[in-house]
């Protein structure tokens, strides 16, 4: 402000003067524009930073309240103090690679030495509730606690704003911090698990029985695929399915009817589609007994992914018209979490199905569906469209041999059949 008082008070003396002329008025006005253009764009770079910083804090913190989740849900009630730690210090760990993880989407507002050092300074603080059934008032809600746990998780980064316009100018360094802290309630509900209704959309074109070290972005030549099906593609998701349905029934044995389960499986169509249905019977006795790669098949997956959208929406009222057009499966009214995995190796062979497939993943967002999908190996294409797809970043998973294609569907069987949650981000 001093520095302002100043420039104004020389600028109105410089104007009034009897001496001054033309070209001196011109020149003190040319250099008061370019002062007030430098000024407006360190303020708009000082914001956009800022806002980048919340952006990230604030997708860091939803990521990591949902991993929180999963791991407390897999230890459920017998969880010991220890092992609580053991999930705070693996959790914090989790957001403080997320927070410079989403900074790199944006690589335009912070240089990598930059978001490095604001990953490693930042500060992550995840505290539960100790007392159990009191009100809290936040954001003007109240919130009664009925085998609910209550954790408070906050983000805090720091940036040191370094205004070099101005050091030649007044010979000395001006230094501002630029500090976003994101805080949250994390409201754990840990009662009964809600019913959850997941739908596999799985890829059964030629290449999925090509060996799962094969070169993705020659996965068309199948003259190396499918002479083995022991450790091809096929062979590895196999064996991945069967550890989740293993793991969902395992999460949900002491409750009946909590997972509703189909499978879409296709090429450029769908060639294969189970029903949904109570439980993990009828998947299981495909995977084990019919579900093989189409050596002749290509991929599409806009038929699969809509034929999908519309079983895992076919509770929603719809018009006479499309009840006539379209058969209707019935599903029950029942207050499911509702799940897409969608699994490819590829990519689609006509890249107008990239965007058909999007805005039927955008679709489903709109409906509550979270979608999760999964990489096998895939080419740089198809990682793409996976990642475009997903419900959030945290949701897209790469498997890029058989152990790690395990690894994935455990932690996602762990997703599934975890508590429910709320994540409230305080103002």
């Amino acid at each position: 402000m001093n520095l302002l008082r100043t420039f104004l008070f020389n600028f109105k003396k410089i104007i009034l003067s009897p001496k001054a002329n033309f070209s001196i008025l011109f020149s003190v006005m040319f250099i008061s524009i370019l002062l007030v253009i430098g000024l407006l764009m360190y303020v708009l770079d000082y914001y956009h930073k800022k806002n980048a910083m919340e952006n990230a804090n604030t997708s860091a913190i939803l990521s990591g309240a949902s991993k929180m989740i999963s791991r407390i849900s897999y230890f459920g009630d017998n969880m010991s103090s220890h092992t609580h730690r053991a999930i705070v210090d693996d959790v914090t760990r989790f957001i403080k690679s997320y927070i410079k993880e989403a900074l790199l989407l944006d690589s335009s507002v912070f240089n990598i030495s930059e978001k490095n050092i604001i990953s490693q300074n930042s500060k992550v603080s995840i505290t539960r509730k100790p007392h159990s059934n009191v009100f809290h008032e936040l954001n003007n809600q109240s919130v009664l606690q009925n085998k609910k746990t209550f954790y408070h998780m906050s983000v805090e980064t720091f940036y040191d704003y370094h205004v070099k316009f101005f050091d030649n100018l007044l010979n000395k360094k001006i230094n501002t911090k630029i500090i976003s802290f994101v805080p949250a309630l994390v409201k754990i509900d840990t009662g009964e698990h809600p019913p959850f209704f997941v739908q596999l959309v799985v890829d059964l074109s030629a290449s999925m029985s090509c060996l799962m070290d094969s070169d993705p972005e020659h996965a068309t030549e199948f003259s190396i695929c499918g002479k083995s099906k022991k450790n091809s593609k096929m062979d590895a998701l196999k064996k991945a399915v069967l550890l989740f349905l293993d793991s969902v029934d395992r999460g949900s044995k002491t409750q009946k009817d909590t997972h509703y389960i189909g499978l879409t499986g296709y090429t450029t169509r769908v060639e294969k589609n189970i029903e949904p249905s109570w439980g993990t019977g009828k998947v299981r006795k495909y995977i084990v007994e019919e579900i093989d790669a189409n050596m002749l098949g290509q991929t599409d997956s806009t038929p699969a992914m809509k034929k999908a959208y519309q079983i895992l929406t076919s509770d929603k009222k719809r018009n006479f018209i499309r009840n006539i057009l379209h058969k209707r499966i019935k599903i029950p009214f029942l207050p499911f979490q509702k799940f897409l995995i969608f699994l490819t190796d590829g990519e689609n062979n006509d890249p107008k199905s990239d965007m058909k497939t999007i805005k039927i993943c955008e679709k489903a967002k709109k409906n509550s569906i979270k979608i999760l999908t999964i990489s096998i190996n895939a080419s740089s294409n198809g990682k793409r469209l996976l990642k475009k797809c997903v419900s959030a970043p945290e949701y897209y998973y790469n498997g890029i041999d058989t152990g790690s294609l395990l690894r994935v569907f455990q932690e996602i069987s762990t997703l599934i059949t975890h508590y429910k949650y709320q994540v409230i981000l305080k103002k």
